[in-house]
């Protein structure tokens, strides 16, 4: 559902949300395309799995040597705006005199 992005795809579509999603939570947006023409939306069942990872884990549950198109799949996710905000997080917490730098859980 998510590879059937197009021009024509409705707003509230999967596709669509996905796109979304991605745009302002991947730290490597651009590997959501097809690699010949970055016109399309190609995901395979490995990202689609980090991708559930990140949404009802906090991030991808994947070994360092797991990559996805020769990209370290924690870089793919790496530095996008939640894991900023939870290290933001985490230092505030030590700052604060708080010990316990561990990400808080997310509430969904």
């Amino acid at each position: 559902e998510v590879n059937s992005f197009s021009e024509a795809s409705p707003q509230d579509s999967l596709s669509r949300t996905f796109l979304d999603w991605a745009s302002e939570n991947l730290a490597q947006k651009h590997l959501v395309f097809d690699t010949d023409t970055c016109s399309r939306v190609e995901i395979d069942a490995q990202l689609a799995l980090c991708v559930f990872e990140a949404l009802f884990l906090g991030g991808p549950d994947s070994p360092t040597t797991e990559t996805y198109r020769g990209i370290s799949m924690r870089e793919v996710f790496e530095g996008a705006p939640s894991e900023r905000a939870d290290a933001a997080e985490a230092g505030q917490r030590l700052a604060d005199g708080d010990g316990d730098a561990a990400p808080r859980p997310k509430v969904f």
